[in-house]
């Protein structure tokens, strides 16, 4: 894992030297640079409700995730504390122009985890592979 030109403690993969809350290891995984505050690094890219009611959400990750023994993982939340797991359908996933290594993907809920819903928080986990 790269976390750029960090040394000491500075460079732990739970470290958070720039203090925005994103870790090293969350600043590679979605892209970040760990000396630059940017909390939002880690935050859906896009959103948007299809005319059949899916939920389709943007997320940047570095392309090569499986072979870098990374993998996502998704969970939904109507209240911010009971969290379900979930696997949204590909949608499709276009490299990044500005970080080559990375992607834009582009996932869906299907209308049947949304409709009928207040409220619904995504939370998009990286974490190693097993």
């Amino acid at each position: 894992m790269r976390y750029g030109r960090l040394s000491g403690t500075n460079s732990a993969t739970d470290a958070d030297p720039d203090g925005d809350g994103v870790s090293n290891f969350g600043e590679w995984a979605f892209g970040g640079d760990p000396s630059v505050s940017d909390p939002a690094i880690a935050a859906l890219k896009g959103t948007l409700v299809t005319p059949t009611h899916d939920f389709q959400f943007e997320f940047q990750r570095l392309i090569d995730y499986a072979n870098a023994g990374l993998q996502y993982r998704y969970f939904i939340s109507e209240d911010l504390t009971n969290w379900t797991e979930t696997t949204p359908t590909f949608v499709a996933a276009n490299q990044n122009e500005d970080k080559t290594d990375y992607e834009i993907v582009t996932v869906q809920l299907p209308a049947s985890v949304v409709m009928g819903k207040d409220k619904l928080f995504l939370h998009v986990l990286a974490e190693p592979a097993n």
